[in-house]
């Protein structure tokens, strides 16, 4: 199977931007840019093959439905886009982080 081209959205980036130096600043520098690049090789592998990640009950105006992929304690929120053979990054939070009312509301971005 052919990857799928990805796009990480400016919410996505910041996500993953603040996360790192939320690590950093209150654990460790090298704990923080490993989850990071563990962040990005996760979005890595969901662009060789997104179907096989769960469907969410979550639904953007946008993007359609939304799939979630786990990594340690962040999930990271994503769109497929077939036609397009486009994935979007569109959110990375923590697990206890409930963006559900945010996708509903204004699209989670």
């Amino acid at each position: 199977m052919k990857a799928f081209e990805y796009k990480i959205t400016a919410s996505a980036s910041v996500d993953i931007e603040q996360i790192g130096f939320y690590i950093a600043k209150n654990f460790y520098v090298e704990t923080a840019i490993s989850l990071v690049n563990d962040i990005y090789n996760t979005i890595k592998t969901i662009s060789q093959n997104p179907v096989l990640y769960e469907k969410r009950d979550i639904y953007s105006d946008k993007f359609g439905i939304i799939r979630i992929a786990f990594i340690k304690n962040y999930n990271i929120y994503f769109a497929l886009d077939e036609e397009k053979n486009k994935v979007y990054i569109l959110r990375v939070a923590h697990c206890t982080m409930n963006l559900v009312q945010e996708f509903i509301e204004g699209d989670g971005l």
